[in-house]
This record gives C-alpha cells, sequence and structure tokens, in this order.
C-alpha cells in the first residue's frame, strides 16, 4: 500500500515567496535599525530633560507637583549629595550686587555664568534668616507641599526645581525687597490661580 502525501499549494507559494526575497538585493530587503535608548525601543516613550522638567514645573503653583522618592540607600544618599552638590551650592551676595548683575542681564550684557545660586541678603540678615524666608515663601505663595520632601529627593527633577525656585526668589527679592515679614500675597498678576 502506497502512502499518499498531502501537498498544500499555499505552503509552495509561501517557500518560493521566502526564497524570492532571500535571492532579493539587500537595500529592497527591510533591516531593523537599533534604537537610543530601551524606553524609546519597549515603549515608544522617551523621558523629558530633567531641566526642562523642572523648568515647566517652576512656572506653575506645585500644590499638585510630586516630589521624588526620598534618599534611602548608600547610592542614592550619594546620588542626592551629588546632585546637591552640582546644584545646590550657595554664594551669599549683597542686594546691589545682584541688582547690577540683574541689569546687566537685561540689557544683554556679558556676565560670567554662576555654577551656585543666589543667596541675598539683606543687611542684617544671617543666612539661616534667609533660608526660613526662602521655605516660608515656596511653602505660601507657590504652594508647595514640603521643602522637607524637596530636600530630601534624590532625584535630578527636584535638585533643578529648587535651583530654580532659589533664583525666582532672589530675583523677587531683588525686584520687590520683600519687607522682613514675608507678604503671603503673590502680586498680581505673578502667578495663575485657580480656584
Amino acid at each position: 500500500m502506497e502512502e499518499s502525501v498531502v501537498t498544500n499549494d499555499l505552503d509552495e507559494a509561501q517557500s518560493r515567496q521566502v526564497a524570492l526575497e532571500l535571492q532579493a538585493p539587500v537595500s529592497r530587503r527591510p533591516v531593523a535599525r537599533p534604537l537610543l535608548t530601551p524606553s524609546v525601543r519597549d515603549y515608544g516613550f522617551q523621558p523629558r530633560d530633567p531641566a526642562e522638567t523642572a523648568h515647566q514645573a517652576a512656572s506653575q503653583l506645585l500644590n499638585t507637583y510630586v516630589i521624588g522618592p526620598a534618599a534611602r540607600t548608600p547610592e542614592e544618599l550619594a546620588q542626592r549629595t551629588a546632585l546637591r552638590e552640582r546644584f545646590l551650592t550657595p554664594q551669599v551676595t549683597s542686594l546691589s550686587e545682584y541688582r547690577e548683575r540683574l541689569r546687566v542681564q537685561g540689557q544683554r550684557g556679558s556676565v560670567s555664568p554662576m555654577r551656585t545660586y543666589p543667596v541675598v541678603l539683606q543687611p542684617a540678615e544671617d543666612s539661616t534668616e534667609y533660608d526660613s524666608r526662602f521655605e516660608l515663601w515656596v511653602e505660601k505663595a507657590r504652594r508647595l507641599s514640603s521643602m522637607e520632601d524637596l530636600r530630601a529627593s534624590c532625584s535630578e527633577v527636584d535638585a533643578r526645581l529648587e535651583r530654580r525656585l532659589r533664583f525666582d526668589y532672589a530675583k523677587l527679592r531683588v525686584k520687590r525687597r520683600l519687607p522682613s515679614g514675608f507678604q503671603s500675597r503673590p502680586r498680581v498678576g505673578t502667578f495663575i490661580m485657580l480656584l
């Protein structure tokens, strides 16, 4: 008894097509190209630049801003320390010096880049008073949930945000000359307030 072999015309046609594709010139065959980051390859998502994220967050009220996780492991603590050294080194300056710097900058003059953030002290004011006024301003006027949580974070975005807020506060002190007792109400038109 002879065995019958069942053939499928579709299988033969498919194998002919595969053979033709393999013989085709290389330029006509699609080639997988490597992608830059695994997040793009896996999800089609590319994270935003931390500087851009911090800039966007600093330009609005911070009552809905989600602060990154607090540093807990030795690696995270080292990362937080490195970020704070890189972005949050204070430089004490007088009100008149910083006002002059902003004036020159406003006239498109050349000023040296700041690797530090300015601490604009008023006469008879120390850095502890300055920091407490800054925290009060951030939590009242900008509505940040907790300055302590922002400091404890090991996120680069949070370090850049704190730097940006410190620059904004220094400029505000120069332009408005905040009195020694902080005014909890921001200037009209400074922030968009949603109620």
